[in-house]
């Protein structure tokens, strides 16, 4: 439960910093991945080693992933433009 209020807070904080105060977020979610926190708890990790037999699932390995999601940020950051617009 205190990852996924996390994972909301972020998120809403996000869009209130770009609806209302006009800035550029970027904060791309992580696909599943086998970090040490999920992989401490013999049942996550048996999860997460079973959800490949459950196609498209794939559950990723920490160094791949934090690549993939530091290249996207610094495309997203890279590119951004202003698509948002609000009215007050």
């Amino acid at each position: 439960p205190n990852y996924a209020l996390a994972k909301t807070m972020q998120q809403w904080r996000c869009m209130v910093a770009a609806f209302d105060e006009n800035m550029t977020v970027a904060a791309p979610m992580a696909p599943p991945t086998r970090t040490q926190s999920v992989v401490h708890s013999s049942q996550a990790q048996a999860g997460s080693e079973g959800l490949q037999y459950f196609a498209p699932n794939v559950f990723f390995d920490v160094q791949p992933c934090s690549s993939l999601m530091t290249a996207i940020v610094l495309h997203q950051l890279s590119t951004a433009t202003s698509t948002t617009t609000t009215t007050k």
